[in-house]
């Protein structure tokens, strides 16, 4: 699965507890399975990963005056890889 977030005006951890948010309101309206299971997915990774460590490793790779970056995470079993729109990868165990 992927979830696309937008970094360019907040840092990762903010960008996902935004679209987290934006998903349940959504669910709320109308429950869809897709949305309910990226609530999951979010709500996991919120709870799992090291946004200062990430922090750190995306201002590493993001390219001088790009502010605009969109991550994609793919969840598969206990891995999530988030892979940066200019082709750089992160991965979390």
């Amino acid at each position: 699965m992927e979830i696309s977030l937008d970094i360019s005006r907040h840092c990762i951890e903010t960008a996902a507890r935004l679209k987290l948010e934006r998903l349940i309101r959504a669910c709320i309206k109308c429950p869809d399975p897709v949305i309910e299971n990226q609530i999951e997915v979010l709500t996991d990774f919120l709870k799992r990963a090291d946004f200062s460590d990430l922090r750190s490793q995306i201002e590493k790779l993001r390219e001088p005056h790009k502010f605009t970056v969109s991550i994609f995470f793919s969840i598969d079993m206990a891995t999530i890889s988030i892979s940066l729109v200019n082709g750089s990868a992160i991965f979390i165990d």
